[in-house]
């Protein structure tokens, strides 16, 4: 839950840094689509794939890691199922495939 993902935040240690959004990231170096994405980004897995815009039905295939707070697997688990892919967890990560990617 987001309560959860706050409170887990607080108790770590802040370090700023710059930011920019995947989808802006994407589009300034014209990337289209995508077969995997692999992200391990300390527990703000979900809100990259919320910058992810259009950009999320891109991409064929998630490998993420979700071993960074109690709740992250269920989350990014749901995002991604309600955004049209099948997920399969594994190992502290979600995997996810595109409904329409078939598999040989």
């Amino acid at each position: 839950s987001k309560k959860n993902l706050q409170e887990y935040r607080l108790l770590s240690k802040i370090i700023e840094v710059p930011v920019r959004r995947l989808d802006t990231l994407l589009d300034e170096f014209s990337f289209h689509q995508f077969d995997l994405a692999k992200l391990d980004i300390e527990g703000f897995e979900f809100e990259a794939l919320e910058g992810l815009g259009s950009y999320l039905q891109r991409i064929k295939r998630f490998s993420i890691a979700s071993y960074h707070y109690p709740e992250e697997t269920e989350l990014l688990s749901q995002f991604l199922h309600k955004n049209g892919f099948k997920i399969f967890v594994a190992n502290q990560f979600v995997y996810a495939i595109t409904k329409t990617l078939k598999i040989d």
